[in-house]
């Protein structure tokens, strides 16, 4: 449903299908006698009344000529000027165990529980504070302390045919069906029912019948991961942490061994700083030109490395230049990470290339390789989480990816 917050009542006339146990003409208001008068057969004062209303009645009219109204319920005319109209707004009653009272006093006549949470019309409100409202077809006084502004929503109706009833429960009347489509003001929601109301209709339907049954699509988060590879550096490593951090950015490391054993602290930052730390061997060799016995005493040497520097053993790896063979991967426990957007920042050593391929390359679910070894490098990299981030990405470890 789309949010539409109201900062004034929407008023009401009282002829609502919800507040009479019969539907009412479209012009019908309801109005209130300042005194008592008396019912015509005509518009003709002179002629014999047929009738009459007490002051205080309150009756349903409809404007006739001549300073009269018509009264359906009396088959009669009364004149305009003994009545007063009483226009009235929708309100939550927003408490429990709340009582519709004949008079504005909790000691007069009880005449109806209320439903925390449903609607009613407030016409006016009156001394020591209390409010004359309709509620459910009968009027009588409520606290107004009790009584909420209602916060409207809009929707339509999603089901085949929405029953509209003048309560909120299944052994309420029906006294209107609305079709697919028409477009409602909601009022309030409950218990599995709705108050509705438009220029048509008025009362309460299920919830069911005017929900959208579609689920709400997901959004896509878009995920990128950004790799460094043969560090870490004892110069460039540090600046790129500092502005990972800067821009609440996270990425993984594939680290050579004998570079984590000079450079120690600088890995058990990244490692503490949320990063992933990956293998990367422990020499940068060509590994495919190993016996498989090789590379994988080469890999170990290098998780004990990093492990004892980090307290976590990597869980994924990096073989050096990409290169690697069946062999590999079927002996290997980790699985092998490659890249999907090469930067070639090992190649051309230029800050505005690196930015230009990832801004022109990047993709949901991308691995971008880069080096922290290569100052360039460092100084792209608030370029690139910028551009990175204006395209709405998200960074991921390898492992979140």
């Amino acid at each position: 449903m789309k949010r539409l917050i109201i900062s004034t009542f929407f008023f009401v006339i009282a002829c609502l299908a919800i507040h009479t146990s019969s539907a009412q003409a479209a012009d019908t208001t309801l109005y209130q006698m300042q005194q008592k008068a008396y019912v015509y057969a005509q518009m003709d004062a002179s002629t014999k009344a047929t009738g009459s209303l007490q002051a205080s009645a309150r009756f349903y009219a409809q404007p006739a000529s001549d300073g009269w109204l018509y009264v359906p319920n009396k088959k009669g005319y009364v004149q305009v000027e003994y009545a007063q109209p009483l226009n009235g707004e929708y309100v939550v009653v927003n408490a429990e165990n709340i009582v519709l009272y004949k008079y504005a006093t909790k000691s007069s006549q009880k005449m109806s529980n209320v439903i925390s949470q449903s609607v009613a019309i407030r016409y006016n409100d009156v001394a020591a504070g209390w409010s004359l409202v309709s509620y459910n077809g009968a009027f009588g006084y409520m606290p107004t302390s009790v009584l909420a502004a209602p916060t409207v929503t809009e929707t339509k109706v999603y089901a085949t045919d929405a029953e509209l009833r003048n309560k909120p429960t299944k052994s309420a009347a029906v006294v209107d069906h609305i079709a697919a489509d028409v477009e409602l003001h909601v009022y309030t929601s409950f218990l599995g029912w709705s108050f509705v109301a438009n220029d048509t209709y008025s009362g309460y339907v299920k919830t069911a019948d005017i929900t959208d049954p579609t689920p709400p699509a997901k959004p896509i988060v878009k995920k990128i991961a950004l790799t460094f590879d043969d560090g870490p550096h004892k110069k460039v490593t540090p600046q790129v942490l500092a502005t990972l951090k800067q821009y609440d950015a996270k990425a993984t490391f594939f680290v050579i061994g004998e570079e984590a054993e000079r450079n120690a602290a600088i890995l058990k930052q990244a490692a503490s700083e949320g990063h992933q730390i990956g293998n990367h061997s422990f020499s940068h060799d060509r590994l495919s030109t190993l016996s498989i016995r090789a590379v994988i005493a080469d890999l170990e040497k290098t998780n004990a490395v990093i492990q004892r520097i980090t307290g976590t053993k990597p869980t994924v790896y990096r073989p050096p230049f990409g290169a690697i063979t069946q062999q590999m991967r079927k002996s290997i426990s980790m699985p092998p990470i490659l890249w999907s957007l090469d930067t070639l920042d090992w190649k051309h050593r230029n800050a505005d290339k690196t930015v230009d391929i990832i801004k022109k390359e990047a993709k949901n679910g991308a691995i971008v390789l880069m080096h922290d070894i290569h100052q360039p490098t460092a100084d792209a990299l608030p370029r690139v989480l910028e551009a990175l981030q204006a395209q709405g990405y998200t960074f991921v470890t390898i492992d979140e990816l």
